[in-house]
């Protein structure tokens, strides 16, 4: 039977911790099990962030013993009945074993009660259903009968069961992530069940779709999964025209800006017409901020033209003030025109720029305060894009002759 040497797997204060929390369970009849991407992540040497925890005990019930027995306290529930319970800084995610049962693809699981063995069958990847103990009796003893470890040594991502993808239609999204992220492949028979089963992404709910984009946006190699994504005909799923011959060069043009998050979802929107746009945020139910990038984004296409000429930043800042930061950058990122490029890397450039002048100053200088003030920055700074002002001393010259003018 193999063991998961924790001691040396983990640092200090996290192995005393665990064994203390499998400790205090014990002497109340109870085994805990560290389990899932926890596991995953110690065989592998990754770093952990937090402790995946469960017990065949109801988990509020194990939570207040174990926080009451060593001071921690609870962060928050789930409508799962889990609770993130925090120990000074480490977090756990504590759990009671379940069984899940779907009534249709797509649907949120139905719950109830189950052993280990059935908890761990439950789950997506044979590298997340693996458990080791935290009891005194067989500590760091692992449980692993889906053949987790065999599958993270042959680096496999492979599903415990052919229903697995029709159940969570997410699980498609979640096996390109860690495919990419873990540096492994698909294995063949779960491979062939992506493609098979890649049109019940349409049966997700849009705030469960949405949830699996962001975590893809805000992975580290953002980009590359959602090539992959791609490629499998996955992303099809959640709008037609996201194919390959579409997205790749977008995207690869996206890894040069190190584009990441809200950014990225703007370089899926910015291959898509106008009425594909409004489909994109209802099939994804975007929030306002994610909405007004992906509509500024539609705008910004519509004038490009202007941009292929050099303007100066008074043309700039008036037709790009009201335009969101983000979706300028996607336009920056991912056009064919080096000079739109660079018009619109001047403005995002001088948006960052620090003024010379506080209001303060400029009052001393004889403004009025009031709408003068913001007037006159956006001067100021149109000029230092401009590089008519390099620095405090060309700012103070600006200043009194553009007073000097008005009085004339």
């Amino acid at each position: 039977m193999a063991v998961i040497e924790l001691e040396t797997a983990l640092e200090k204060k996290d192995f005393e911790l665990l064994s203390n929390l499998g400790m205090t369970a014990a002497n109340n009849g109870i085994w805990l099990w560290l389990v899932g991407g926890s596991v995953r992540d110690i065989i592998l040497g990754s770093q952990i962030n937090d402790f995946d925890l469960t017990s065949e005990a109801p988990a509020e019930d194990l939570g207040k013993l174990l926080i009451a027995s060593h001071h921690g306290l609870i962060k928050s529930k789930s409508q799962f009945k889990t609770q993130k319970l925090v120990f000074d800084s480490t977090i756990i995610d504590l759990a009671t074993t379940r069984k899940e049962t779907y009534a249709k693809p797509g649907a949120l699981p139905v719950i109830s009660w189950g052993s280990l063995e059935e908890d761990l069958i439950r789950r997506d990847f044979s590298i997340n259903s693996m458990a080791v103990s935290l009891h005194p009796d067989n500590f760091g003893i692992l449980v692993d009968k889906n053949y987790g470890q065999q599958d993270i040594n042959n680096r496999l991502i492979r599903i415990l069961h052919p229903s697995s993808f029709l159940d969570d239609p997410t699980r498609l999204f979640r096996a390109v992530r860690y495919q990419i992220r873990l540096g492994f492949d698909i294995e063949n028979q779960t491979l062939g069940l992506i493609n098979q089963s890649s049109p019940f992404i349409a049966s997700i709910s849009a705030a469960r779709l949405r949830r699996e984009i962001e975590l893809i946006l805000h992975e580290e190699n953002s980009v590359e999964i959602l090539m992959e994504a791609t490629r499998l005909e996955i992303l099809s799923h959640v709008n037609p025209l996201f194919k390959t011959s579409l997205l790749k060069n977008p995207l690869i043009q996206s890894i040069q800006r190190g584009c990441k998050g809200n950014v990225l979802l703007g370089v899926l929107g910015s291959v898509l017409p106008e009425k594909e746009i409004l489909n994109l945020k209802k099939r994804l139910g975007v929030t306002k901020k994610q909405a007004k990038i992906l509509d500024d984004i539609n705008y910004l296409k519509k004038i490009e033209s202007i941009f292929t000429a050099p303007l100066d930043a008074n043309h700039l800042y008036s037709m790009l003030l009201a335009t969101d930061r983000e979706a300028i950058l996607v336009i920056a990122s991912t056009t064919s025109n080096p000079m739109v490029a660079r018009n619109l890397d001047r403005y995002l450039a001088g948006n960052l720029l620090r003024m010379p002048l506080s209001g303060a100053e400029l009052i001393e200088l004889g403004l009025k305060p009031g709408p003068e003030i913001g007037m006159m920055q956006r001067e100021l700074r149109c000029a230092m894009i401009d590089r008519i002002i390099l620095d405090k001393r060309d700012a103070v010259l600006f200043v009194l002759t553009k007073l000097e003018e008005s009085l004339n």
